[in-house]
């Protein structure tokens, strides 16, 4: 087992960094702390015995993902879905989001959890397995959304 951890860029004194996991049959999973943006999913091949097949739609570095609005393999939030119209209530009060598909409010708006930098809490190697946390606190009001919110992925 191998874990591997490298920078890639700083942005608003937080680091965006690719983070890679392989395991002893030469299974290799690579993604970032940027969106939890899964980057690849490399399998043995089976055509030649030391090449590896990256069997995940995606983009060739970072940079073609940064600027990327299709939401390809990241982490989607605080709805991953529409809002009709931009808004909805909660305990009588309505809130009102950003409109960013059309008129309604698609997979958490202008800003959304795919282009946000999460925490890296854990990134362990044990044994024979690989862990990483990453974690992100969206504030109350962030794109419009009551309360906070501690998100976890793993």
């Amino acid at each position: 087992m191998k874990l591997s951890s490298e920078f890639v860029k700083k942005e608003s004194n937080k680091e965006v960094k690719k983070i890679t996991f392989e395991n002893d049959n030469g299974y290799v999973v690579s993604f970032y702390n940027f969106g939890g943006y899964l980057h690849s999913v490399e399998i043995p091949s089976k055509k030649q015995s030391n090449d590896k097949e990256d069997v995940l739609l995606g983009y060739n570095n970072f940079f073609e993902y940064e600027n990327d609005t299709s939401y390809l393999n990241s982490v989607v939030g605080r709805v991953c879905g529409r809002i009709s119209n931009s808004k909805f209530k909660l305990n009588n009060k309505e809130y009102n989001l950003f409109a960013n598909d059309n008129s309604n409010h698609l997979h958490g708006g202008k800003i959304g959890f795919n282009k946000k930098i999460w925490s890296i809490s854990k990134l362990a190697e044990k044994n024979d397995s690989l862990k990483c946390i990453l974690e992100y606190f969206s504030e109350n009001m962030e794109e419009g959304y009551p309360g906070n919110l501690v998100c976890k992925t793993s």
